[in-house]
């Protein structure tokens, strides 16, 4: 999972950590795009366009 937030909170990984009730602070904080800055170690990121667990709209926010 790379982000928590809308349109990408309908997955399996989102149910599990965020449970029912949650709030922005818990979905910032668990959205991993969200603390990427120009400081950020480069990093090689592979997803499959195919994947049918978690949408490529992840990689790709990236």
């Amino acid at each position: 999972m790379i982000s928590m937030q809308a349109p990408l909170e309908y997955t399996h990984a989102y149910k599990s950590l965020m449970g029912q009730k949650h709030d922005l602070l818990e979905q910032t904080f668990f959205s991993v795009d969200l603390h990427v800055n120009p400081q950020t170690t480069p990093i090689f990121l592979a997803h499959s366009i195919g994947d049918p667990i978690a949408s490529v709209q992840h990689s790709l926010d990236m």
